[in-house]
C-alpha cells in the first residue's frame, strides 16, 4: 500500500489506518531497503506542503519537519543557530541536504546523527501530532536511544520548536571523523553560550554526539560554566600537563631552548596539552610556555624555583594584591600537587586552569578561577 496525501490532517488519517513508514525525502529510507522490496504500507508526506518552512511566533523559532537541510543552511537565522547550520553542512553532500529532512534525521535516531547535538545545543523540543492532538517532548526525552525515539506509529513530527531565548547566543558545532567530509562522525560537540554585559556567561548548553547510543547533554560542565569570563578567542580550555624532568638554561631570559619545544611536542603527542617542568627531584618551575599557579585555599602559590617571571604573572601578583587575595612564592612538588585546591596556567594568551597532572585530576573550581579571570580582566591596558 502507497499513500501520498497532500494535507496533514490527511496524512494523520492515512497513518491511522495503515500504520505504515513514514516517508519524506527518503535518503534513509530507501538505503536501508538494499536489494529488498517494499513491503510494509508507505506514507509518503513530500507533497504536504505546511509541514515545511521556519516560523517564528512570540517565544519560539518553529521548524517545519519537512524542511530540507539546505534550506535551512539558506534560511536568515540568528547567530544562536550559527551551529546549527554548521551541523547541516555535515549531513551528507549538497544533494542529499537538499531532499533530506530535519524530522527524518531526528527520527532516524542515528547516534552519530549530526544534528541532534546542535539540537539539543539549543534546548529543541519536538511536536507529534495525530488524530489525538499533538503532544510537545523535549529533544533529550524523544531520542531513546541508538535508533529508538519516543515517536507512536500513528504520530508525524510536525515541527521542532527553538525557544527564542537562545537565539542570540553563542553558538558552534565541531565534529571529529576519519577524513574531512562526507564522513560518520566519531565524535561530535555542539555549543551554545548566554553571555551577559559583563561578559560572564549566564547559561551555557552543552551536547556531545557519537559518545554513546545517543547524544546527551553534558549538565555538570554545563553548571561548572556558569559565571566564568570570556577569554579574548573563546572560554579558555582546561590543560592537561605530562610532568618532565628538565629546566631550561637561564630560565630567567626568555628563550626557546631546544628541550622545552620537545618536551612540549612530546607531551601533546601523548595526550596532554604541555609539558610541565620540574627538577631532577621533583620540584616544579613552569610549563613550557606558561607560569603556573596553586590555589591553597586563601590565595595563591607561585612555585620558587627556577623560571621566567613572564609579564602576565607579574601583573596578576600586582592585581591579586590590589584585590586582597594573598600571593606568595614557595617550593612546590609533584607529590605536593593533592594537597592544592587547584591550579592556573598564565602567559600572553591570558589565563586557564589546569585540569590534570600526569594521571592526576585537580579540582577545578569555578569561583577559584573567576578570582584569577577578574584580576587579568582589569589590568588596564598602556596607550601607546
Amino acid at each position: 500500500m502507497y499513500l501520498r496525501p497532500t494535507t496533514l490532517d490527511e496524512a494523520l488519517h492515512a497513518l491511522a489506518e495503515c500504520r505504515g513508514t513514514i516517508l519524506s525525502g527518503g535518503t534513509d529510507f530507501f538505503p536501508a531497503l538494499g536489494d529488498r522490496p517494499v513491503t510494509n504500507p508507505v506514507v509518503d508526506i513530500s507533497a504536504v506542503a505546511e509541514l515545511k518552512g521556519i516560523r517564528k511566533t512570540s517565544d519560539s523559532i518553529q521548524i517545519g519537519g519537512r524542511t530540507a537541510w539546505g534550506e535551512l543552511i539558506a534560511a536568515s537565522l540568528p547567530r544562536g543557530f550559527d551551529g546549527l547550520k554548521s551541523a547541516a553542512r555535515e549531513i551528507g553532500g549538497v544533494q542529499i541536504q537538499n531532499v533530506a529532512t530535519v524530522a527524518g534525521n531526528l527520527c532516524n535516531a542515528s547516534p552519530a546523527a549530526d544534528s541532534v547535538p546542535a539540537f539539543m545545543a539549543l534546548e529543541a523540543r519536538v511536536n507529534l501530532s495525530s488524530l489525538s492532538g499533538t503532544r510537545c517532548l523535549p529533544l533529550t526525552d524523544f531520542v531513546t536511544g541508538n535508533r529508538k525515539t519516543a515517536r507512536r506509529p500513528e504520530e508525524i513530527l510536525t515541527s521542532v520548536e527553538i525557544p527564542r531565548r537562545l537565539e542570540n547566543s553563542l553558538s558552534a558545532f565541531l565534529k571529529l571523523g576519519a577524513r574531512r567530509y562526507l564522513v560518520i562522525s566519531i565524535a561530535m560537540v555542539a555549543a551554545n553560550l548566554l553571555v551577559n554585559q559583563s561578559g560572564r556567561i549566564e547559561e551555557a548548553l552543552i551536547a556531545v554526539g557519537a559518545c554513546s547510543v545517543k547524544a546527551q547533554r553534558l549538565l555538570n560542565l554545563e553548571v561548572e560554566l556558569r559565571g566564568l569570563a570570556l577569554q579574548p578567542g573563546g572560554v579558555s580550555t582546561p590543560q592537561r600537563l605530562q610532568s618532565v624532568r628538565y629546566q631550561r638554561p637561564d630560565a630567567h631570559l626568555k628563550h626557546l631552548a631546544t628541550g622545552q619545544g620537545f618536551f612540549s611536542r612530546l607531551a601533546r603527542r601523548n595526550g596532554f596539552d604541555d609539558a610541565l617542568l620540574t627538577t631532577a627531584d621533583g620540584v616544579i618551575s613552569e610549563s613550557s610556555v606558561a607560569n603556573i599557579g596553586f590555589f591553597d585555599g586563601s590565595g595563591v602559590v607561585w612555585p620558587a624555583a627556577p623560571f621566567l617571571h613572564g609579564i602576565t604573572m607579574q601583573l596578576l601578583e600586582r592585581k591579586l594584591v590590589e584585590l586582597g587575595v594573598p600571593s606568595r612564592r614557595a617550593q612546590v612538588r609533584l607529590h605536593d600537587i593533592s594537597s592544592f585546591e587547584g591550579a592556573f596556567l598564565s602567559n600572553a594568551r591570558g589565563v586557564a586552569a589546569v585540569s590534570q597532572v600526569d594521571d592526576m585530576s585537580l579540582p577545578m573550581q569555578a569561583r577559584r578561577m573567576e578570582t584569577i579571570t577578574d584580576a587579568y580582566a582589569s589590568v588596564q591596558w598602556d596607550i601607546i
